[in-house]
């Protein structure tokens, strides 16, 4: 009886061990598993941030010579145009070039997936923080747009001041001659004043919006290599 108490125990004793040896082997693939799926995850957003580097950079240079325009554009008409008539014949671009939409695919799969546990906390903070910030950054873009685009509709509506295929030039002129200038030059200047200040506003966000991005790749990279 002795030793068949023994064996029994020792049975016991392996089967236990087998179990917990299972149970180790078993984490460590759900370890990999989720360690693989971060990985991948990571990698995109990675892509996806280095993307918006390069699409702020193309705003950027664009932003940039937009302002210089400006400049150029106001010194010509303070030392060259003397009459209101002068600004009929004014070409300069009514476009203004925000940028309004940014790669945000992979977060947002992260997050609805419920799989951002997988970052520490540190991270998952910063990944909120600068998602906050793009989300921001595109709701001012897409208001400023909305603003700026009444002033210029105001604008155009005040005259018609760009040759279009449905009224004549002879015709143009001839309502430019007749109309009354004060309206055109109040909506003339806003158009100006506020497209000037927006690509001026913009330059300072876009910086601000680059530093974040680089910020936020760095933490990630980072992630990977401590991984």
């Amino acid at each position: 009886m002795g030793k068949y108490f023994k064996y029994a125990i020792g049975e016991i004793i392996l089967v236990v061990i087998g179990i917990l040896i299972a149970l180790q082997i078993n984490n460590w693939n759900e370890q990999r598993i989720k360690n693989n799926l971060k990985y991948e995850y990571t990698v995109s957003m990675i892509s996806d941030l280095k993307l918006d580097i390069k699409k702020i950079e193309e705003y950027q240079n664009y932003n940039e010579n937009e302002i210089e325009a400006m400049d150029t554009l106001a010194t010509y008409i303070q030392r060259e145009v003397k009459y209101a008539k002068q600004l009929n014949n004014l070409s300069f671009s009514l476009n203004l070039g925000i940028l309004s939409r940014l790669n945000t695919s992979t977060y947002e799969a992260l997050i609805n997936s419920g799989n951002v546990d997988l970052y520490k906390q540190e991270i998952r903070d910063e990944l909120i923080r600068h998602h906050g910030y793009q989300s921001s950054f595109l709701k001012s873009a897409e208001l400023n747009n909305s603003v700026f685009y009444e002033t210029m509709n105001s604008y155009l509506q005040s005259a018609p001041v760009f040759e279009t295929p449905w009224i004549p030039n002879s015709m143009r002129n001839e309502i430019w001659k007749t109309m009354d200038k004060k309206p055109f030059l109040s909506s003339f200047n806003a158009l100006l004043l506020q497209r000037r200040f927006l690509l001026r506003r913009y330059d300072i966000n876009y910086k601000e919006l680059k530093k974040s991005t680089i910020n936020i790749i760095s933490i990630l990279e980072r992630n990977i290599v401590s991984d």
